[in-house]
């Protein structure tokens, strides 16, 4: 799932008006709510494992009963009180939503208030739910929550979904309102519940920024290149590449600069932990998606969306779509697919084959990849916009407002897991002949 702050930018802009009943600024407030809840939570969070990392620096390496004892103590402690800080985070975001209502929105102060606590009135008693009690829900069992809330959100917004096709007009923007904002609480409380469950060393608040700024920058420069059509399709193919190079000089040593979701999940089915920053006590499947979610997934798309803001604000007024991804006129979904699978295979190919232990790429492997980017683009943008890369697509198409509207995005969030995929079983196979025999 994406970060609830991915859809909270996609509905901030959307501020319901003094047209809309009291029930659309109630649902305004509740998503607004969710989003200050994550936020805040997720950031205390990382605080105070940053405050573990320094309080117990050799843990990992120098094991010891007591220690060990003493930190599983503060890391549960830690985790009750992150609770906590959600729930004031989702006060917060109730609060900020009276002005946005009242200012941007036009609703009368009253009208505003009153939603907001309609929203907190609706919000207190699953806060209840899961931080009090013997039970606390979130702290003990955060995984079985988030499946229980994305369960929930699911069946909401399926079910909402479905009255909205034989209701009135009216009811129908109520309901796909009431299912957005289902999506959003329940995408909130998966991100949340997911960094409580990784609330150990595999969070790395160095990568997270090093994604965010690698992705940000990506979109900025890339998509921002085509939005103003001046450099054509080989200045558009370079801008990409260039910055995908630079960058893995930069950062590589930090995250490894993915700043590609597809690419993160191409090195964790690769078994290449780590190109993830785990250490060899952390080099294992289910704390290698926990890492690849927190500290790249997040920041990824946090980091496109931001960048696709920013481009929507410099460039605005003479922008041609913001460098969106879109299907060529005489480009079937099938051969968009395809060719979105190709193009991402080729470029993970390039990664994993220049980054392990048996290539001799060496200080070249940011070139090699930032070229094989370039030529994808070179090729298969005028036919795809040539993605592979879903957080290249989340932002700008998002404020272009074709996300939505489009059937085939759909294209660019599972065609380049699958090219990744492929490209980590050719990699498998060949490191496997690579390998040295007990005989050598």
């Amino acid at each position: 799932f994406f970060s609830a702050a991915v859809l909270a930018f996609t509905s901030m802009p959307m501020i319901p008006t003094t047209s809309d009943p009291l029930t659309m600024l109630v649902l305004f407030a509740l998503k607004a709510a969710a989003v200050g809840g994550v936020g805040t939570g997720s950031l205390h969070l990382i605080y105070r494992q940053h405050k573990r990392q320094q309080k117990f620096p050799k843990l990992h390496k120098t094991p010891d009963a007591a220690l060990k004892a003493e930190y599983e103590q503060a890391l549960a402690a830690d985790r009750e009180t992150s609770v906590a800080a959600f729930a004031l985070g989702s006060a917060f975001g109730t609060m900020g939503a009276i002005p946005m209502l009242a200012h941007f929105g036009g609703a009368p102060f009253l009208r505003a208030l009153q939603a907001a606590a309609l929203a907190s009135a609706t919000m207190s008693p699953l806060y209840g739910l899961v931080a009090t009690g013997n039970s606390k829900l979130v702290a003990k069992n955060p995984v079985r929550s988030a499946l229980a809330a994305t369960a929930l959100a699911g069946g909401a917004v399926v079910g909402t979904q479905v009255l909205a096709h034989t209701a009135p007009e009216a009811a129908a923007a109520l309901l796909r309102e009431a299912g957005m904002t289902a999506l959003v609480g329940g995408m909130a409380f998966d991100t949340y519940a997911l960094m409580v469950h990784a609330s150990n060393p595999v969070i790395n608040p160095k990568v997270m920024l090093a994604e965010f700024i690698g992705t940000g920058a990506l979109i900025f420069i890339g998509a921002g290149t085509g939005a103003l059509g001046k450099a054509g399709l080989v200045g558009v193919a370079f801008a990409h590449g260039l910055v995908l190079s630079c960058f893995a000089y930069a950062y590589g040593h930090l995250s490894g600069v993915h700043i590609n979701p597809a690419v993160t999940a191409g090195f964790l089915l690769a078994g290449r932990y780590d190109a993830l920053q785990l250490t060899e006590d952390d080099a294992n499947f289910a704390k290698g998606a926990i890492s690849g979610v927190v500290n790249y997934w997040i920041p990824q798309c946090l980091g496109s969306i931001a960048a696709a803001g920013g481009l929507a604000l410099c460039l605005s007024g003479q922008h041609t779509g913001l460098g969106a991804t879109l299907l060529g006129a005489d480009v079937s979904w099938l051969q968009g697919f395809t060719l979105e699978t190709t193009m991402t295979f080729l470029l993970m190919n390039t990664i994993l084959h220049t980054t392990d232990q048996y290539g001799s790429a060496g200080g070249m492997a940011p070139w090699a990849i930032g070229s094989t980017l370039t030529f994808c683009i070179l090729m298969d943008g005028p036919l795809t916009g040539a993605s592979l890369n879903p957080a290249r697509t989340l932002g700008p198409n998002l404020f272009a407002n074709v996300f939505w509207s489009t059937p085939n995005t759909i294209i660019y969030f599972t065609a380049p897991f699958l090219g990744a995929a492929i490209a980590s079983m050719v990699w498998g196979g060949m490191a496997t002949l690579q390998a040295p025999t007990k005989e050598e």
